[in-house]
């Protein structure tokens, strides 16, 4: 069931506790990738960061709908899925969206972003790679019934 908001009822609620979602995206033939992220609830939306390169965004810029749910940093699914649509943020909106993921993660994030820039940068030697953001909504579109189930 949807609540007035578009997040499906109580959704919100039990992700503010939660440290990762499984985010899925879809490839061009319709098969889910799920990955667990880092996100942070603005209003009604969520917010996710991720490398610019990844096959996240990749997929992204071919297909908006998305699933998420609460998930344990291997990718479980540990509670309900949640259908959204996933759009990228614009350059000028990504210091909002950084700023809220800090918040929510403190000093956990800024190490994380530390060892990676070391990882690549020195270790590596590769580039550096921009940050892309991803806000997550949840269109108030009614529930699809299910078939029952066969006995």
């Amino acid at each position: 069931m949807l609540a007035e908001n578009g997040i499906a009822a109580g959704f919100a609620a039990r992700v503010r506790t939660e440290q990762y979602i499984s985010l899925t995206t879809f490839r061009r033939d319709g098969r889910p990738v799920s990955t667990p992220v880092w996100f942070a609830v603005d209003g009604d939306r969520l917010v996710v960061w991720s490398a610019a390169t990844s096959g996240k965004i990749k997929r992204l810029r071919h297909a908006r709908r998305v699933t998420v749910a609460p998930c344990d940093i291997r990718g479980r699914v540990t509670g309900e899925v949640v259908e959204g649509v996933g759009v990228l943020l614009p350059a000028s909106e990504g210091k909002r969206a950084q700023n809220l993921l800090d918040r929510r993660y403190g000093l956990t994030k800024q190490l994380y972003s530390a060892v990676m820039r070391i990882w690549n940068h020195s270790i590596l030697r590769r580039p550096a790679v921009p940050a892309a953001y991803i806000e997550i909504s949840f269109p108030a579109v009614p529930p699809v019934p299910r078939p029952p189930a066969a006995m």
